[in-house]
């Protein structure tokens, strides 16, 4: 019996630091972040109102909403949205915004 015991151990003992195990499924696909591209500033003008949002997607806070006709510059590209600069003045004052559209 001893010697059985012994050996169990140390079967388990060798199926654990080979080289074949492996706790994660070999066929479980791994999905990488995406990144924002760096692109040429490019100018546009909005064609109808814009949410401006914290990040690249509709789950994120909209910011604020840019105006049609306005203009914005677009810095960085994540799949369809644009990370843009927005200027614009409120009571005599100033702003530049930053979001995506």
């Amino acid at each position: 019996m001893k010697k059985m015991g012994k050996s169990i151990v140390l079967s388990t003992g060798l199926l654990l630091v080979s080289p074949n195990f492996s706790p994660i499924p070999w066929n479980v696909p791994v999905v990488e972040a995406a990144s924002a591209v760096k692109i040429v500033p490019t100018v546009y003008q909005t064609t109808a109102n814009l949410n401006m949002r914290t990040g690249a997607g509709t789950k994120y806070k909209i910011v604020l909403t840019i105006p049609k006709g306005k203009t914005v510059k677009a810095t960085e590209k994540l799949g369809d949205w644009y990370k843009v600069s927005y200027e614009y003045s409120e009571k005599g004052k100033k702003y530049t915004k930053t979001g995506w559209v």
